[in-house]
């Protein structure tokens, strides 16, 4: 069980919630309840390095007036392991952005951030350990795959399930066969 409300609770910070119907809805209305102009997304399974943290202060204490946030390089670990091949690393993320022009995508599952400015990128790393077991993998694969047609048909693309079964399969063959060392 996520321990986020008493860590929240915890630090006296105020807890918004929401009825889950996909995963922008409750950002954007958690986003205008913050108490200061820029606001860091994070997931309940990063981390922020210590070297990030004082790259955010530089930025935060003075910040430029054109820009509406910043993109963060993510290390992914899987199964406790730093991917650094398969397009995982560098992957950037737009997580840091001001409150009042920030707004995620509509969509089930996977919604970005968009933000009007100008988007600058930070040179340090979020620790994103989401991938604990291979159990929990594939959970998120069939969350993420039971969406998608949703979403393709919503836009009005085709949709094929062979396209998301070979990326799957690829995946899976690439993270367990050729990245172990």
């Amino acid at each position: 069980a996520s321990t986020t409300f008493s860590i929240a609770a915890k630090y006296g910070s105020p807890i918004v919630q929401t009825h889950y119907r996909n995963s922008a809805k409750p950002n954007d209305r958690a986003s205008p309840q913050c108490r200061y102009d820029w606001v860091l997304q994070i997931d309940a399974d990063a981390m922020l390095w210590p070297l990030l943290i004082d790259e955010l202060r530089r930025l935060l204490a003075h910040p430029i007036a054109d820009v509406d946030g910043y993109r963060i390089p993510f290390k992914h670990h899987v199964i406790g392991l730093w991917m650094k091949s398969m397009r995982l690393y560098p992957e950037y993320h737009l997580r840091l952005f001001r409150r009042d022009v920030g707004r995620f995508q509509d969509r089930e599952v996977d919604a970005h951030l968009v933000v009007p400015g100008e988007v600058r990128t930070c040179k340090n790393h979020l620790l994103h350990y989401g991938v604990e077991t291979i159990s929990l993998r594939l959970r998120g694969l069939d969350r993420y795959t039971r969406y998608e047609p949703y979403e393709r048909f919503r836009d009005v693309r085709p949709f094929s399930v062979s396209p998301l079964f070979v990326r799957v399969l690829c995946v899976f063959f690439f993270v367990f066969f050729l990245t172990r060392r």
